[in-house]
């Protein structure tokens, strides 16, 4: 369709709705904020083979891809990514653009504000 120069057209940004699935928190900032600055609606995206807990939170511009699982519980801040075959577990929230890579699992239930969590880590709370 074109590049970043579209975002600062606002009657194109008005006409559509917007996921920016861009690995680099930055980035992903960067061009979510040019979406709502011009006037655009974030959407969020949850893939059908994904196994979502009808409580989780999911905020807005979020993506959970396939085979990811979320638990019952958890919170899913704006513009985070769930990667292919990732468990975010009970009762966890994921601050506003964290990326949980490939195969990692989040076992915290600790609000996580990392940038990333690696693929296949696996982040757990010690008591």
């Amino acid at each position: 369709m074109g590049g970043d120069e579209l975002l600062d057209d606002g009657e194109f940004v008005s006409q559509h709705d917007f996921l920016v699935g861009v690995g680099d928190q930055r980035l992903r900032r960067r061009l979510a904020a040019l979406v709502r600055e011009n006037g655009g609606t974030l959407t969020s995206v949850v893939h059908p083979s994904a196994v979502v807990a009808p409580d989780v939170r999911i905020g807005v511009g979020t993506v959970v891809l396939a085979g990811s699982v979320i638990n019952t519980g958890a919170a899913l801040g704006d513009l985070v990514i769930v990667q292919i075959g990732a468990t975010v577990d009970h009762d966890d929230v994921l601050e506003d653009g964290v990326q949980v890579c490939p195969g990692a699992v989040v076992i915290a239930d600790v609000p996580l504000d990392v940038t990333a969590v690696g693929s296949h880590a696996k982040i757990i709370k010690h008591r």
